[in-house]
């Protein structure tokens, strides 16, 4: 009798889930990844020979076979997500912002977001429908346009330069799906 060779693949396990759900509600908007770079060199350091960053933030790690003439495998991933940087104090808790990487400005209106190292919470605002021409109505809103509304008590708690990300949280969805907007499809089964 032959015996067949089968591989099971691996679990993901509460721990697992519990490393997602940080990584990805951790804040690291392109320019900025401190957060994740953190989490990351926490989680590798006890199964890596040989970690490092480099200058740019990108983690380097090394894990040595055990084997003779092993199959060498790289691993890449980024730990950046889109977002946005604020550019003008505009007074009242009210910025101007621009983009960071590739995002649909027509779905940003009314998005809450979550601004700086604090993480205040805010939201995009658009202009109040009164104060704007019948004509743009039929448009989409350009983003310049738009602000980031920390409100009245948001003044001074945020500066031009400072990043602000999607304020949303990973959740699981149903017993297998988990999402999150820092993951790279709206519906991820990690199963």
């Amino acid at each position: 009798m032959t015996q067949t060779n089968q591989t099971q693949a691996p679990q993901i396990g509460a721990e697992q889930i519990a490393l997602l759900e940080r990584l990805t509600n951790a804040v690291a908007v392109s320019g900025d990844e401190a957060e994740v770079r953190a989490i990351v060199l926490e989680s590798i350091r006890e199964v890596a020979d040989d970690v490092r960053v480099d200058a740019l933030g990108n983690v380097l790690a090394v894990r040595k076979a055990k084997s003779e003439n092993p199959v060498r495998v790289m691993i890449a991933a980024h730990m950046d997500e889109v977002g946005f940087m604020l550019v003008d104090d505009e007074d009242g808790g009210l910025f101007r912002f621009e983009l960071v990487g590739g995002i649909d400005v027509r779905q940003l209106p009314g998005k809450p977001v979550l601004v700086g190292k604090d993480r205040v919470p805010g939201v995009i605002g658009a202009p109040p429908i009164h104060l704007i021409n019948r004509d743009d109505l039929r448009r989409s809103l350009p983003l310049e346009s738009l602000r980031i509304d920390l409100g009245p008590k948001g003044e001074g708690a945020a500066n031009p330069g400072d990043r602000a990300t999607f304020a949303t949280r990973f959740q699981q969805v149903g017993g297998r799906d988990r999402k999150s907007t820092r993951l790279n499809s709206s519906h991820t089964d990690i199963s």
